[in-house]
């Protein structure tokens, strides 16, 4: 049930193979990226492990928002 529900969700890792790029990178990325979406806490209780998960669907308006932008500077 816990992984059904989070399945739109992403962690670092699977951030790592979906973008192509390395942990570090991923990391300079949400550091320097202001654009770069949050991350949400689905910890299941507090004072545990902090469980971080990005949502899938924002990452893929972050990717075309940069494509967009991209193409623009291209134009110009």
């Amino acid at each position: 049930m816990t992984e059904e529900k989070y399945k739109d969700f992403l962690s670092v890792d699977d951030l790592k193979e979906y973008l192509n790029c390395s942990k570090q990178n991923i990391y300079n990325i949400i550091a320097s990226d202001e654009t770069f979406p949050k991350s949400y806490d689905i910890s299941p209780k507090k004072g545990i492990r902090q469980v971080r998960r990005w949502s899938k669907n924002d990452i893929n308006e972050w990717i075309l928002s940069r494509e967009i932008n991209e193409e623009r500077e291209d134009n110009c």
